[in-house]
């Protein structure tokens, strides 16, 4: 059993079909006594992630985001500031991982837990900085998970009336094939997704989930980005959905 602390834990999701590893879940845990309030994102030198902000309780988690293997060739920064005073971070550089899986308090599934903040039996705390390198251990993660995950024990959120779903897969946009240059899908997706963004607040709804896949995360990645500083917007954020797995995003509106 982990000390307690602050941690990011993360989950290997494989897909359904390959086997592969494609993607990780990232949770923030607050395994200790006291609840606090967190400001946590995650970046690149190019990419922006994510930047949820919320209260968490004691022994709770928060339910952050995925991100594509790919996504970890680049160093992510995950920043979290706690009680909007103490600031904490835990660089990350992966695409394998060296260290053994371990049971993630509070969820209880097996996956990696990365300390951002412990306290001793002391009740002092120590902030930990850790670089993960990834370089060697892929086939050790597969063989581990070709068995049928565990699904974990998640409260999931529950979906209000006035919730709106669009599917961004090009095969449900264009059915017709007309888009002949792949290079133009993108800004297909984001045009379509734009255009019913706006059709959901002109309508009153009270979100909206976009269906973009769990690939390379480049689609994700890009509403994510142009979503962020929207002024309708108060949130958004791809989780466990039982309908969509993990290939959508959740977004709701102020």
């Amino acid at each position: 059993m982990p000390a307690k602390g602050i941690y990011l834990a993360m989950k290997p999701i494989y897909n359904q079909w390959s086997k592969q590893l494609d993607s990780f879940q990232l949770y923030l845990l607050n395994h200790s006594d006291e609840p606090f309030s967190y400001h946590i994102e995650a970046s690149s030198d190019l990419i922006d992630f994510f930047c949820y902000e919320g209260n968490i309780a004691s022994n709770d988690m928060v339910d952050l985001d995925i991100l594509a293997l790919s996504e970890f060739n680049r160093k992510i920064e995950i920043k979290l500031i706690v009680d909007h005073k103490e600031h904490l971070n835990i660089p990350i550089k992966a695409a394998k991982f060296k260290k053994a899986m371990v049971l993630i308090p509070i969820i209880e599934v097996e996956g990696y837990l990365f300390a951002i903040k412990e306290f001793s039996s002391k009740n002092k705390a120590r902030s930990r900085q850790e670089e993960i390198d990834i370089n060697d251990a892929i086939k050790d993660i597969k063989n581990a998970w070709a068995k049928p995950a565990k699904v974990a024990s998640i409260q999931k959120s529950i979906i209000g009336y006035h919730e709106k779903i669009v599917d961004l897969h090009m095969e449900v946009l264009d059915p017709s094939g007309a888009f002949i240059d792949s290079n133009q899908f993108l800004s297909f997706q984001l045009q379509v997704m734009e255009q019913e963004l706006d059709s959901a607040i002109a309508s009153n709804y009270q979100s909206i989930i976009f269906i973009h896949g769990i690939g390379n995360g480049i689609l994700k990645n890009a509403i994510f980005t142009r979503l962020k500083n929207h002024p309708h917007v108060k949130s958004c954020q791809t989780k466990y959905d039982p309908r969509f797995g993990y290939g959508a995003m959740e977004v709701k509106f102020k």
